[in-house]
């Protein structure tokens, strides 16, 4: 059988390798303007004050083609390999129109989410096992076509291990009961949404700890502010005995405001672990999101069977009421009341179905159509029109539920008031503060940009492009939006890998400029500046570790240069030279 996704097969796209003769012949930014392109700290080694002069060999074509390699022009982006280009010619249009419809729906998604647990309040456990059902069909209906009437779904991807997909449904589904089981019980619909920015901060603890992330002063910050935000808004919730806990003349409350908060806040744990794995497990493999998240709502329906044990205890039920809970809790969707005033207690109150199946179809409506606009943004190679989307919507989710109009709404309280002010402003550092201090900058310094810079920054905006991209695939269901830290970090590293060249692809570019071969792989033909590989034992190394031959007896003058050479070498033949332990 195939092996899951290999890198270079057919029918599959892989991953474009970065080759060594365009980090070669790419100028590098001025240090001062390479601020506003990745907002991290400086590489080891300041890089010279005066870009490098393009190589007219770094062209990668194949040293067999008989045409003299044509010099390129400075600033000038090669888009040979750009396939997915297209998407941005006209599409400015449907990118505002996904932007706008993302709001409203993720708006609705909030505002039915909440709704449908008034009708639904004693049996979140069937609605945490509904929400995620309904995935499976809704998925399977896209795969099944797909896969047997067009070759989008390859059998490099059916071969990836299922094991790899019922882990990641069973932090997803871990998630997922605790998110429903917080939301149903708090009672004040205006917190939820404040609380659910704690994903935040602890996104980016967590991909700084696994994932080796680095983030900007600003970044730290905002997550700062937000964490201080959330932290107003519980304050109350602790500070309270339970009798005066906040409660609905008909609705009990089954454990204190203060543990389902916590409860909330901790949800995002189990919800960022599964991003972290899908990258490590996965990797640069090339996933339709349809086909994952399918085979991964299939796992999460399976592995939330088992929480009903501790489900069953947060409903304040005997275990063996679990199934009858379940049949009432179908029956409340269709409208019928299980629990009368006769049988009502004060943790099960009575039930007020009669507007269930609509709200509760509403919200899988919205649900479903929100996840597909959260895909469709990062398709269109957006990641930041995303995140202000859902910045917009704290406020108006806040203040949605304030309204008079709303079913059991609350007024917002000071803590609420003054949560919500700091988290927005939290948000809106740890977000914006980056992109809107580099563009000032550019407009104080008044500086006409060089050709060097200009495509620098065309590269860096290119790269960020490509990698929201690819996040789709990494992002489960009601994720995309939580776990923006984890998006940052693969946005930054691909920004990184094309901006900046290593010590030895400098050295070799400068040893090359003179017409100064870096290693006997390397023969330099004048007059054109073309470069073969030398036909030597050394050679032939570099072209067995290539893959092109057999790999013969590694040679002393590989073993001292090995960086410039290998490096060059691949140049030359066109093709990407594999990284080492050292990353060159």
């Amino acid at each position: 059988p195939p092996a899951p996704c290999a890198p270079h097969v057919e029918g599959v796209r892989p991953r474009r390798p970065r080759a060594a003769a365009e980090a070669m012949s790419s100028p590098a930014a001025d240090p001062g303007e390479r601020t506003g392109l990745l907002e991290t700290s400086r590489p080891s080694g300041r890089p010279p004050a005066t870009p490098p002069r393009p190589l007219p060999y770094a062209t990668g074509k194949s040293i067999n083609d008989p045409r003299p390699p044509a010099p390129p022009q400075r600033g000038v982006i090669d888009e040979d390999d750009d396939d997915d280009d297209d998407l941005e010619d006209g599409g400015g249009g449907a990118l505002l129109w996904a932007f706008l419809a993302m709001i409203v729906f993720a708006l609705l998604n909030r505002i039915f989410g909440k709704l449908q647990t008034y009708p639904m309040y004693n049996y979140p456990f069937f609605s945490s096992l509904l929400s995620t059902f309904v995935y499976i069909p809704a998925s399977f209906m896209y795969i099944f076509p797909v896969m047997y009437c067009t070759s989008r779904i390859t059998k490099e991807q059916t071969s990836i291990p299922k094991y790899k997909f019922a882990v990641m449904g069973a932090l997803d589904s871990i998630a997922g009961v605790m998110q429903t089981f917080s939301v149903n019980f708090i009672t004040n619909a205006s917190m939820i949404v404040l609380l659910q920015q704690s994903a935040i901060p602890i996104s980016m603890l967590i991909s700084r700890i696994f994932l080796g992330a680095r983030y900007t002063p600003s970044q730290y910050c905002g997550a700062a502010v937000v964490v201080s935000g959330i932290v107003a808004v519980l304050l109350p919730s602790f500070g309270a005995s339970p009798q005066q806990q906040p409660q609905d003349d008909d609705d009990g409350v089954v454990g204190s405001q203060a543990t389902w908060s916590l409860v909330l806040v901790l949800s995002c744990v189990p919800m960022v672990f599964s991003s972290v794995y899908k990258e490590k497990a996965l990797g640069d493999c090339d996933v339709d999101v349809v086909y994952l998240n399918g085979w991964v709502a299939i796992f999460q329906f399976i592995a939330a069977l088992p929480m009903a044990f501790p489900s069953a205890a947060a409903m304040d039920i005997p275990m063996a009421g679990i199934p009858d809970n379940l049949w009432e809790g179908v029956r409340c969707l269709a409208g019928v009341n299980s629990v009368t005033a006769e049988t009502a207690t004060a943790q099960r109150p009575p039930d007020d179905c009669a507007w269930a199946p609509w709200v509760v179809s509403a919200y899988l409506v919205c649900n479903i159509v929100y996840n597909i606009l959260m895909i469709v943004i990062l398709k269109l190679g957006s990641a930041s029109l995303l995140y202000l989307a859902s910045t917009v919507i704290v406020p108006l989710s806040g203040m949605a539920f304030a309204m008079p109009f709303m079913p059991r709404h609350r007024p917002l309280r000071l803590s609420d008031v003054l949560g919500l002010c700091l988290i927005m402003l939290g948000l809106l550092v740890y977000r914006f503060f980056g992109p809107f201090h580099a563009f000032v900058a550019a407009r104080v310094k008044q500086r006409q940009l060089t050709a060097a810079e200009e495509g620098a920054r065309a590269r860096a905006a290119k790269a960020a492009r490509e990698a929201a991209r690819r996040q789709a695939r990494f992002l489960g269901v009601n994720q995309a939006e939580s776990l923006q830290p984890m998006v940052d970090t693969r946005i930054y590293k691909e920004q990184r890998a094309r901006l900046y060249r290593t010590t030895e692809q400098v050295r070799g570019s400068f040893l090359l400029r003179l017409g100064i071969p870096p290693s006997p792989q390397i023969t330099v033909h004048g007059g054109g500046g073309r470069v073969t590989p030398t036909r030597s034992p050394a050679s032939a190394a570099g072209v067995a570790g290539a893959g092109l031959g057999p790999k013969p007896t590694r040679s002393p003058a590989i073993t001292r240069s090995p960086g410039a050479a290998t490096a060059v070498a691949a140049a030359a033949r066109g093709v990407a030279w594999p990284r080492g332990p050292d990353g060159v």
